[in-house]
């Protein structure tokens, strides 16, 4: 029986470059190394062409990498253009300074932070809301490597809800406004109603008895001015619901506003009077085109205002210019009680009243100056008020000229001047 051979065992070598000889067979470490390579660049591949906008920071605030798609959210054209830039993101990447504490603040009680809504400057100056998710990367021993997440541009969200977070805090507001107005207008309608029911019927049944004919003429006298304050309550709703542009174009003709501030000046004369206030008007010729009759309301308005809220003593203005880049000028100016900041912008908005309340001080719908505002609309112009509490109010109404008259002021002009309804003119 022949005896069986050993079996000889093959090795592979092969020379390096340094002509010694090496094992074929690969080592652990260089397998590891290889595997190690393959991920990272895997890793690298994904990180920098993913679609989500994705980093890496230093906890102080640093980048260490963005991938492409980051870059483009913050204005830049590359990740290294990013990373050159932005090298304190606290500082210089969000809008508020303390934004970035409160993102480490989170982070270090949670050691992950998601959706964290910020405003963000971009590279151009223009100011984007974004949203973080971040997480803490650490070693295998626990110490803190760097913060990794992705961001979004939520911009048009945010925009989305700011607008209909004003829409919803302007409908509350108009709500309210509404609820005092029908309050007020409610007291308004029923105090002068009550007057000429009580007072006719105290006439109506001679509860003075039959020789007390002064006493009812007094009585009759009480009747006319609460039918005439009701009568202007229910005009002054009227005319909110006439003040469309098809109510203003019903009747177009050139109006000439020094005829209109003194005609306005005539109608409210006897009032200004018993006030004690003094009314005057200082008006060049001007022509305008419109509604005659809804522009003098308008006027009215602003003055009667003015004499309304103007104490004894006070004066109230009306002014007339003819300005060289084609508009015409009213101002009408008081010395009253003046209106608060707060209030200004406010005091022109249906069922808006700076002195709301059934305890206010002066009567009326309060439905003047937004009468006032969509008459001069309607007519392309414009009004805007000045004022401060105590020092008086400037309204001023801005009206385009009639340029078919230009030449015709320019042949025939004519100033006017009231006071307290009388009026002298100058050619």
């Amino acid at each position: 029986m022949q005896a069986e051979r050993p079996k000889r065992r093959t090795r592979h070598v092969l020379a390096d470059g340094d002509g010694d000889f090496a094992s074929s067979a690969p080592s652990t470490a260089r397998i590891q190394a290889a595997r190690h390579f393959e991920a990272e660049h895997r890793y690298r591949d994904i990180f920098e062409n993913c679609a989500w906008d994705v980093f890496q920071t230093t906890p102080a605030g640093r980048y260490l990498r963005a991938n492409t798609a980051l870059a483009h959210i913050y204005g830049y054209d590359s990740p290294g253009a990013l990373l050159s830039a932005l090298t304190d993101i606290g500082a210089q990447l969000y809008v508020h300074p303390r934004r970035r504490d409160e993102f480490r603040r989170v982070m270090r009680e949670r050691r992950v932070v998601t959706n964290f809504e910020s405003e963000v400057h971009r590279r151009d100056g223009s100011v984007i809301w974004i949203t973080e998710t971040c997480r803490e990367v650490r070693s295998s021993t626990g110490k803190l490597l760097y913060y990794e997440g992705t961001v979004e541009d939520i911009t048009e969200r945010k925009r989305a809800e700011i607008e209909l977070r004003r829409a919803k805090e302007t409908a509350e507001a108009a709500n309210h406004a509404k609820s005092e107005f029908l309050a007020v207008m409610s007291h308004e309608l029923r105090t002068p109603l009550n007057a000429i029911i009580g007072f006719a019927d105290i006439i109506h049944r001679q509860m003075l008895g039959p020789d007390a004919a002064a006493r009812y003429v007094e009585y009759a006298g009480d009747i006319q001015r609460s039918g005439q304050r009701l009568l202007g309550v229910i005009n002054d709703i009227l005319d909110l619901a006439r003040t469309d542009g098809a109510a203003a174009q019903a009747e177009i003709e050139t109006v000439e506003l020094a005829a209109l501030a003194d005609d306005v000046v005539q109608a409210i004369a006897e009032i200004a009077r018993t006030a004690d206030i003094v009314l005057t008007v200082r008006a060049e010729t001007a022509y305008v085109r419109g509604n005659a009759g809804m522009l003098r309301r308008a006027l009215l308005n602003l003055a009667g205002n003015a004499v309304k809220f103007t104490p004894p003593g006070g004066s109230a203005e009306i002014v007339v210019v003819a300005e060289p880049d084609g508009q015409a000028r009213i101002e009408v100016r008081d010395t009253g009680i003046g209106i608060a900041a707060g209030e200004i912008d406010r005091v022109t908005e249906p069922f808006y009243q700076a002195d709301s309340g059934l305890n206010r001080h002066h009567e009326g719908a309060g439905l003047g100056l937004t009468i006032a505002d969509r008459i001069l609309r309607v007519h392309g112009g414009t009004l805007s008020l000045a004022s401060r509490p105590t020092q008086g109010t400037v309204a001023t109404v801005r009206l385009p000229l009639a340029r078919a008259m230009a030449e015709l002021r320019r042949l025939s002009p004519i100033s006017t001047a009231c006071t307290a309804g009388i009026c002298t003119g100058t050619p």
